[in-house]
């Protein structure tokens, strides 16, 4: 029976892998017959381009003697992850709500070559500020199905919670009554996109044909924040997940 060898990962900082330790056992000993096999470490490892940055897990510093794995530089990511946040112009009062304007809108920022893979924290704010940049909120939500929700003096891009039910054995997606969300987004995209209604009618926007409603709100300026490159965010709870919060700010 041969004993699992076990190689300590420091990742620094970087998401390459959840795990902390790698299974070398078998790769060892394909790199022992050939040394061109420590090209295959990270995907025979299961070790991938870091889920925050984009950084390429094929740079990793292998120490067959100290039996450590390293990855070669830090994660620029911040331990707390990323807060993305930008002002949105409603000049009109009204913001259209959508699942996907990007035609509206131009060329997808994510096919710029200088941006991080949209897969990663950093890719998915780059292509944020890049659609914030043309006049476009957009966030990537997941296959969540959100609503836009009135909270205090804002809103909030959320799904409710998910509260046990009484009567049967199971889960139901909550719903506030006297909270019902102001437009839903069917999440083809995965994300959602709002924009000022003005702006949308001027670039030839069609209700109907983007499946998007308005929501009336007091004209001026509004900051969104982003909350999914954060490192507290959680995608599978049962309880309340606020994508954006949004603010008047002018």
């Amino acid at each position: 029976m041969t004993n699992t060898l076990e190689y300590a990962f420091d990742q620094r900082g970087h998401r390459h892998s959840k795990f902390d330790t790698v299974d070398m056992t078998t790769l060892k000993l394909l790199i022992d017959i050939n040394p061109l096999m420590v090209t295959m470490v990270p995907s025979k490892a299961g070790l991938w381009a870091c889920s925050k940055c984009d950084a390429s897990q094929y740079s990793m510093v292998i120490d067959h003697e100290a039996k450590t794995i390293t990855a070669p530089t830090e994660c620029p990511v911040p331990a707390e992850g990323l807060i993305t946040s930008y002002v949105l112009e409603v000049p009109s009062g009204g913001m259209v709500v959508a699942n996907d304007l990007r035609d509206l809108w131009g060329i997808d920022p994510r096919l710029d070559d200088h941006h991080a893979s949209y897969n990663s924290d950093l890719g998915q704010q780059q292509t944020i500020l890049a659609y914030a940049a043309l006049g476009m909120a957009y966030g990537p939500v997941g296959n969540s199905s959100p609503g836009l929700y009135p909270v205090g003096a804002g809103y909030e891009i959320a799904n409710p919670a998910y509260l046990e039910h009484e009567e049967w054995d199971g889960w139901y997606e909550g719903e506030d009554s006297e909270n019902p969300p102001l437009a839903t987004i069917i999440t083809d995209l995965w994300a959602y996109c709002i924009v000022d209604l003005n702006e949308f009618n001027r670039r030839g926007g069609d209700l109907v044909e983007q499946y998007a409603t308005v929501v009336d709100v007091d004209p001026g300026s509004y900051m969104f924040t982003h909350h999914t490159g954060e490192a507290s965010f959680k995608h599978d709870t049962n309880d309340r997940i606020v994508y954006t919060t949004i603010t008047k700010v002018s």
